[in-house]
């Protein structure tokens, strides 16, 4: 099993979330990505309401949901597609929604990679 995804279900197994519910929600509706360096599950919305799934056409955000592993290899391919990235910190205790300019965010994990 690839890294990235045996944490995301090590913390999972310790939470209240049920897991197997979230991924089968993510690959009908939203959008999952898996491979050796990362994985990561997340869903089009709009800045204004990032808490409500849109169609991909209506959105100008990413909300990622999880990630495990290096975000730049997860984000890449989104990158250009989308204009805002939003994410909440549940696991760490904040249920704050953060929203960030997708290119301004992508740059800033460019630079924390050392790229």
């Amino acid at each position: 099993m690839n890294a990235p995804l045996a944490k995301v279900i090590e913390e999972y197994s310790k939470s209240s979330y049920d897991y197997q519910q979230l991924i089968t929600w993510h690959l009908a509706h939203g959008i999952v990505f898996s491979d050796y360096e990362c994985f990561a599950m997340g869903y089009s919305c709009l800045r204004s309401s990032p808490e409500v799934p849109v169609l991909r056409e209506q959105s100008d955000t990413l909300f990622v949901t999880v990630f495990a592993g290096d975000m730049r290899k997860g984000l890449a391919q989104y990158a250009c597609e989308y204009e805002f990235i939003a994410f909440q910190r549940e696991f760490k205790g904040s249920e704050r929604v953060r929203i960030y300019p997708m290119m301004e965010f992508f740059k800033k994990l460019q630079i924390a990679y050392g790229i």
